[in-house]
């Protein structure tokens, strides 16, 4: 049987009870006395959940001991503080956490130490992490020219933020929210309010969808494509800080 976890702005994160029908509710704020909010995803590994959250970091809870520790960045020069998460990526044995001050980071899950993986140049939040199956890092950013980076960390590291279109010459994407292959290197692009995009990585072509297509808001919370093969967009009227 499969455990359902449900992060919650309160603080905290409810574990569904199958049995009793009831949510029970783990509270790190309250055990490690700090102020934050669950705002990003979980991921699992080894048997601990890893919590992104808005001003305590990240957050490990073992399942079971039951406990919870916590992992934080240092302060900046000017007192402003880094841990707010918005996003998490398992990617083998780190995970990539992107920040609301438009870097990402990886945690070694052995060492549990951070280091500066990316950062964007306007220093805008991190919405989504994720690889393509080529094997390229994709970053969403709420970036004016680095919406939407493909990273290569094969050795060669290279970074592309400029995409060439037919007819368009190089294209930046702005203010991505959520990327998702739908086929080899055919990727679709939601934004915060410029509707949904799909590019051909291969052959170079783009299409724009919006109101006009049916869309029912042009902000795009997320993308799922859904076991039948076909694709499901979800359209939320949400404002993010």
């Amino acid at each position: 049987m499969q455990t359902i976890w449900i992060g919650t702005y309160a603080g905290g994160v409810d574990y569904y009870n199958p049995y009793g029908h009831l949510f029970d509710f783990y509270n790190p704020a309250t055990i490690l006395n700090a102020n934050l909010g669950i705002l990003g995803p979980a991921v699992e590994y080894d048997g601990t959940l890893y919590i992104s959250s808005e001003g305590g970091g990240l957050i490990a809870f073992d399942l079971a001991q039951q406990s919870f520790r916590q992992y934080t960045l240092p302060h900046k020069a000017d007192g402003s503080v880094k841990n707010i998460f918005k996003t998490v990526y398992l990617d083998g044995d780190r995970i990539l956490w992107g920040t609301s001050q438009g870097e990402v980071y990886e945690f070694n899950l052995n060492t549990r130490q951070f280091s500066l993986f990316y950062q964007t140049t306007d220093r805008r939040p991190i919405y989504h992490i994720s690889r393509s199956r080529a094997g390229e890092v994709i970053i969403g950013a709420i970036s004016v020219t680095e919406g939407l980076v493909f990273i290569s960390d094969d050795g060669q590291r290279s970074i592309q933020t400029e995409f060439p279109v037919k007819g368009k010459g190089g294209v930046h994407f702005s203010h991505v929210i959520c990327v998702c292959e739908v086929d080899n290197d055919i990727f679709l692009i939601g934004t915060k309010n410029n509707g949904l995009f799909c590019y051909d990585k291969i052959n170079h072509t783009l299409l724009s969808y919006n109101e006009t297509n049916g869309l029912a808001a042009q902000y795009i919370s997320s993308i799922l494509k859904d076991h039948s093969g076909s694709d499901m967009d979800q359209q939320h009227r949400r404002w993010f800080e």
